[in-house]
């Protein structure tokens, strides 16, 4: 009542006003007028706050804003009484006016979009409040009310009709001054972002990787392919793999680790922008959660919750494509949210995200995206919903997997070959060669423009016709880098990185194979004594939008078609080209060789027509062709008479490009469109140097790039996936050296890329002087292969080390390597941890001292005990503990005593019997000792490590002890176990998540007790079995979010214990115990090959089968009838089988 407005035809704080009021209202028997005194009061304290003091500087006013009362109308309809109406304006909060509510004074006001009765539970309002008592102000509401023309001017407010019974929120909104509000829209699930550093073999969900249009299986992707048996490579090889933006493809087995992919398309490389990658993230993340649903489908009960979605994925984009970590951070949090907004708005969908894991390999690169992800969320204080909470939170501290590196340097991946999209548009006239390629961490664009393409032509047609030279010389190849090749790009020069040329139909046609970007005033100081696409890969790929679609496949058909100058019906401006007859026959042989049915038409026996005919009757695999080829060539052909069959035919010209097959008849491109089925790989050599006529060979000069390229831009349109096309004369001798040598090591199963390299290489180092080497534009993928076998081993050099940081970094890497399934190649790690160890240390002079230090040979002990050297691990912890240099750690003596017990049962184990007990007691003897070493370090300080090894080398002891032996062994073994356990309790909180050492250690002391009851043919304790349970439990959950291979060795061990005991329970109407179930042996031997095949070093999986070969053991000596223990070493002795490799 005291915020009246006033009113200058009623006056509100007067009994006769409100008389007035009530005789014009002929509603008025449904309210009374307000009592005098409540009226007088009301007015006395309108004038003590009108004169109240105040300061401006401490008074702060929100204000609300929504249609207000302010003026009483008296409204008088024809033919009826008079009644009262209202006007409203929109400078008011709704209940009070601004011109009655607002102080006069009062300089520091604000102005929220909402009722007066709205303002304590608008989210925006209390944001600015707290900003306005931490800052003094706010940008989060408007300081001014807007113009006056936004506002308007007062209108009359229309007669509502009030409902009959009112709501609760009704009245209580008209009670507050504010409006009903409709029920609080659920906010999304919560997500939470975790970042781990590890190998990707160790990620705990199926990881998303991404894939640029025309790229190679590299790097992690690559990796990724090789964990899940080649998967991604049979879907690319097929034409189902992503490429473009919004593209993706999910591949889910359950049999591997991780247990599936999603690979999401990133487009053209160096292109990619933030925009496009949240997009492409979107629809991955969509797919993913479509097919997990499907996949689920069924599964679960009436009535069950879905499971809820976790995917682990790279940072997709800031690799090599050119994006910030802090742009795709931004990409990935905006593509997670919109996706799990698009799956909790779609009912059907069924599954949420809650979980999404960021795996990094490098420990530096994962700091930086947690630090990106902190950030960002700490930021965009926006992105709460009306309850206050965020869709996304991040995971406090950064989460380890196996198989992780550091890294001392910054590093290359050779595997990779680097994008550079190069187009040509015209311009005004002009050619706009526009480049943009990946620098290092960021893209970069550049273009130039010259005025003609003639220069550029002018100055390849002279590097075909001249000798190139040396670095110091004026060369065209020189001339066209700097005229071709951005400024902007030059400062980095081509390096020794693969590239990966992706050209549109114009840039094509230009010699990018002859660039020289060797300056002879850098050249001495560089050392690139070679050109660009001599030094490091150089291969083609062509933008195109247009393919035909594929009919058929080549697949396993190992046929071959091989030209050779066909002479049956001879084009006479054409002379014979020997060198293309020896070519072919040298191609012809080395695929006959190789196990291909080779057709040969070669010489001057063969006519055009059997050409033709030979490559449109069969589906080839490889055809190559080394003939005369021309470029817009006069032929004759005969057009009938139109309307005159009798007057027979008119001769006339065209213009002809393509392969010379004859007279009048050449192999065009539109020619070779009608081939049923597209080869895997076309070699073209039309250019042979030949007793041609000079001046026409001069003129064609220029133009022979066009052919090369309109031959490869249409072989690729049809599907062809490798194209080798000469672009212009070459050396006769060269060219075949080139053709045998990219042959040889293609069909040895070398990639497209390097087979190219290989080739150009050997046709430089026989003639560098002479471009031939430059005149091959090959088009493919780089990592292309015929066959899907590997690729042989490189025999590469050593590597140099600048430091003993950078080589214990990489010795380091090989010891994590040996954990992963995709580098457990144990020849290939074992020989690179020899080339670091003996060849670039050992073997040099001035590196040789390291070997003394302490932390290089106790890496290197590590690495090579993970490999399952132990020989030689034992000599380099031995060198280690006597190194002058830096200090062993205690860890050192407790794994030499450990692997010395390994080797005395392995040496006992593989004596044939011939020399009776004696190596059994020289093992017992060396493990007895190692015992003793260990049982002093324990006296000094007592660890669960050190008696969990003390119970291992009992446990080795009982393997090879004799009967009267076994008992005493066992019970040290249980007491060591024991010991090892209470130093787990005792060094963690009773409560905390049991991690895999703890899950380790219970589960040993269970073995232990199981191998007593075996041994003695006694029931194992109920309480024994409720605690292996536990145990499996607690490993199958744990390893879930943590993918180890302890875990999953936990949980094989959990089951074979579990079988065990069900082996000692009491029989039930059976004068002898059960035997293991077939059924059951199979099941646990499942387990161990699963941990088997989801990773696990030598060492560790030998650690696996010691266990199994003391239950072998134990059984032997039981005291259970004979026929069982026979039955059952059988058992345990298939299961072992599944864990060996």
């Amino acid at each position: 009542m005291q915020l009246l407005p006033r009113d200058a035809g009623f006056d509100l704080f007067s009994a006769d006003g409100w008389q007035r009021l009530h005789a014009l209202d002929p509603e008025r028997a449904s309210w009374v007028v307000p009592r005098a005194d409540d009226l007088k009061n009301a007015k006395a304290f309108r004038e003590r706050y009108r004169e109240m003091p105040f300061d401006a500087e401490r008074m702060v006013y929100i204000a609300g804003h929504a249609a207000t009362p302010c003026a009483i109308e008296i409204e008088t309809p024809p033919a009826a009484p008079a009644q009262i109406g209202f006007a409203q304006t929109w400078e008011g909060d709704g209940q009070v006016p601004w011109s009655t509510g607002i102080v006069a004074g009062t300089t520091r006001r604000w102005y929220a979009p909402c009722r007066h009765g709205d303002l304590p539970r608008d989210s925006a309002v209390l944001a600015a409040l707290g900003e306005i008592l931490d800052q003094g102000t706010t940008a989060r509401l408007a300081a001014q009310p807007g113009s006056a023309r936004e506002r308007g001017k007062p209108q009359s407010v229309t007669r509502e009709t009030v409902a009959l019974f009112p709501a609760a929120a009704d009245l209580e909104a008209a009670a507050a001054g504010g409006t009903v509000q409709p029920p609080p829209r659920p906010g999304l699930p919560p997500l939470t972002l975790t970042v781990s550093h590890g190998n990707l073999a160790f990620a705990a969900y199926p990881v998303l990787v991404g894939h640029y249009n025309g790229d190679t299986l590299n790097g992690a992707e690559g990796h990724l392919n090789r964990l899940l048996d080649g998967r991604l490579e049979t879907r690319r090889t097929l034409g189902l793999y992503p490429g473009a933006i919004g593209t993706a493809e999910v591949v889910l087995d359950g049999n591997t680790r991780p247990d599936g992919a999603v690979v999401v398309g990133l487009g053209d490389p160096g292109s990619l922008d933030p925009a496009e990658l949240e997009q492409t993230l979107v629809h991955g993340l969509l797919r993913y959660a479509v097919a997990q649903t499907e996949r689920c489908r069924g599964q679960a009960g009436n009535g069950t919750s879905p499971a809820p979605l976790r995917l682990s994925l790279l940072l997709v984009g800031a690799g090599e494509g050119g994006l910030t970590v802090e742009s795709c951070v931004k990409a990935l949090s905006a593509a997670v949210v919109r996706a799990q907004k698009a799956l909790t708005d779609n009912q059907s969908a069924g599954h949420v995200y809650d979980r999404i894991e960021i795996i990094e390999l490098y420990e530096h690169r994962a700091i930086d995206i947690w630090h990106a992800l902190n950030g960002l969320l700490s930021a965009d204080a926006s992105a709460a919903d009306a309850s206050g909470r965020r869709p996304l939170r991040l995971a406090p501290e950064i989460g380890r997997r196996d198989g992780g590196r550091r890294r001392v340097r910054s590093e290359l991946d050779r595997s990779w070959w680097q994008p550079v999209q190069v187009s040509m548009d015209v311009v005004a006239g002009e050619y706009l060669l526009k480049v943009s390629t990946a620098a290092g961490r960021a893209r970069v664009e550049a273009t130039t423009v010259y005025g003609t393409v003639e220069v550029a032509r002018r100055l390849s047609e002279q590097a075909k016709r001249d000798k190139v030279g040396g670095p110091s010389v004026e060369t065209p190849g020189r001339a066209l880098y700097e005229l071709l090749w951005p400024n902007r790009l030059k400062s980095e020069g081509f390096g020794d990185r693969n590239l990966r040329l992706i050209l549109d139909e114009r840039a094509a046609s230009l010699p990018w194979e002859l660039l020289d970007d060797r300056r002879a005033w850098e050249t001495a100081l560089a050392g690139n004594a070679d050109p660009p696409a001599i030094r490091a890969g150089l291969v083609r790929q062509l933008v195109q939008q247009r393919y035909r679609e594929q009919t058929g496949s080549t697949a396993g058909r190992r046929q071959a078609l091989v030209i050779g100058d066909p002479r049956g019906d001879p084009a006479r401006e054409y002379k014979p080209l020997q060198g293309a007859i020896e070519e072919a026959t040298d191609v012809a042989t080395l695929l006959q060789g190789n196990g291909y049915a080779v057709t040969r038409l070669i010489g001057d026996q063969v006519f055009p027509e059997q050409v033709i005919s030979a490559l449109l009757s069969e589906r080839w695999q490889i055809v190559h062709i080394a003939a005369h080829g021309d470029v817009e060539h006069d032929i004759a052909v005969n057009t009938p008479i139109a309307g005159d069959a009798a007057a027979g035919s008119l001769q006339r010209t065209r213009k002809a490009t393509g392969i010379v097959l004859g007279r009048n008849l050449f192999l065009e491109p539109s020619m070779l469109e009608q081939m049923p089925v597209a080869p895997d790989l076309f070699f073209v050599n039309c250019c042979h140097v030949g007793e041609v006529d000079a001046d026409r060979e001069a003129a064609l000069a220029a133009r022979r790039p066009e052919l090369a390229a309109s031959i490869a831009v249409q072989l690729i349109r049809m599907g062809v996936r490798g194209v080798v096309a000469a672009g212009w004369s070459v050396n006769d001798r060269l060219a075949r050296t080139f053709a045998t040598q990219f042959y040889q090591g293609f069909l040895s199963k070398q990639e497209f890329g390097r087979a190219v390299r290989t080739a150009r290489e050997a046709a430089y180092r026989q003639s560098p002087a002479d471009p031939t080497w430059g005149a091959y534009q090959c088009y493919g993928e780089p990592d292309w292969r015929l066959s899907a076998a590997p690729a042989e081993g490189r025999n590469d050099e050593p590597p140099t080390f600048a430091a003993p940081a950078e080589a214990l970094t990489e010795i380091e890497r090989i010891r994590e390597d040996a954990q992963t399934l995709g580098e457990r190649d144990r020849g290939a790690l074992k020989q690179r941890l020899d080339a670091i160890r003996n060849d670039a240390i050992a073997a040099d002079e001035a590196r040789r001292p390291w070997l003394a230090r302490a932390e290089i040979v106790s890496a290197c002990a590590q690495a090579y005990a993970e490999l399952g050297a132990i020989d030689q691990a034992i000599a380099d912890y031995e060198c280690a503990l006597n190194a002058n240099r830096g200090s062993a750690a205690v860890r050192d003596i407790e794994q030499l005593a450990d692997l010395r017990g390994r080797k005395a049962v392995r040496a006992a184990a593989a004596s044939d019997g011939t020399a009776g007990d004696g190596p059994a007691r020289a093992a017992a003897k060396e493990i007895r000792a190692a015992i003793q070493a260990l049982s002093r370090l324990a006296s000094l300080g007592s660890t669960a490590e050190r008696h969990g090894l003390i119970g291992a080398a009992y446990r080795r002891l009982v393997t090879i002890a004799g009967v009267e032996e076994v008992e005493p062994a066992l019970n040290a073994m249980q007491k060591a176990y024991e010991k090892a356990w209470a130093c787990e309790q005792r060094d963690a909180p009773a409560d905390s998540s049991r991690p895999v050492q703890r899950v380790d250690r219970l589960l040993m002391v269970q073995a232990a007790r199981v191998a007593r009851a075996l041994h003695r043919g006694e029931p194992v304790a109920p309480e024994v079995v409720d605690a292996i349970d536990d145990c499996r439990r607690d490993a199958e959950s744990a390893g879930c979010e943590q993918p180890c291979f302890w875990y999953d060795i936990a949980s094989a061990d959990a089951a074979l214990l579990t079988a065990l005991a069900a082996v000692l329970a009491p029989a039930t109407g059976a004068s002898t115990p059960p035997l293991l179930p077939e059924t059951k042996a199979d099941a646990v031997a499942a387990l161990y090959g699963k941990a088997r095949r989801h990773g696990g070093s030598p060492l560790k999986l030998s650690t696996a089968n010691e266990q199994l070969d003391f239950f072998i053991a134990i059984v032997g000596h039981s005291q259970i009838a004979a026929e069982a223990r026979r039955d059952l070493v059988q058992a345990l002795a298939r299961i072992r089988d599944r864990l060996l490799p």
